[in-house]
């Protein structure tokens, strides 16, 4: 449960990145240029992304957790749900962090670059393999690393299988500090690219 916990908090991250990053693409073919003749407000349309993001991010989720069914993935019910709703709930951020990346780096570079910065911060996060001594202590200032957790609490309550914990305040603010970053970047990087058009 706690490695599937992992993969499914990736293939949501990496769905949600994904839609976000697409934004690249879309300036580059004058779809930014379209929205500013609208009453759409910057903020709106970083809204709207994240959302068409979350729709993804739900399918790659439930299958993850149906494989984790199949496979013998073990954990009462009620484990099952609330690490469900994190793991959904939480890849917001990275739809941000995509869009922010797509915004900010107007090529079709983009993409790769978000999702390549993504494998690294897993790896860093502590999102693949449990990371113990200087390495965790590095993970704890990572993206990744309060949103995997978070997904996590409810099977360990913070518990990591190297025998340190983490306050749930702590977890939390990582998430929404990381979050407010890439709201920050991704307005910025909107607002960069109406200007350039």
């Amino acid at each position: 449960m706690y490695i599937m916990l992992g993969m499914a908090a990736y293939g949501a991250v990496m769905a949600t990145n994904g839609i976000g990053g697409q934004a690249a693409l879309e300036q580059m073919q004058g779809w930014g240029r379209q929205l500013a003749l609208t009453p759409l407000p910057t903020w709106g349309m970083v809204a709207t992304k994240a959302v068409v993001a979350m729709v993804f991010a739900l399918g790659t989720v439930l299958v993850i957790f149906g494989l984790g069914v199949l496979i013998g993935a073990e954990a009462p019910w009620w484990v099952w749900l609330q690490s469900g709703l994190i793991v959904w709930l939480g890849s917001s951020v990275f739809a941000l962090f995509g869009l922010a990346t797509g915004l900010l780096f107007r090529s079709e570079a983009a993409m790769g670059i978000s999702a390549g910065g993504l494998v690294i911060l897993g790896f860093l996060g502590n999102m693949f393999m449990p990371l113990s001594g200087v390495m965790l202590t590095i993970a704890r200032w990572t993206p990744l690393y309060g949103y995997v957790a978070l997904a996590r609490w409810p099977l360990i309550e913070g518990h990591d299988p190297s025998g340190e914990s983490d306050p749930l305040w702590q977890l939390v603010l990582n998430v929404v500090l990381w979050a407010m970053i890439f709201a920050v970047l991704a307005v910025w990087g909107a607002l960069r690219s109406r200007e350039r058009q």
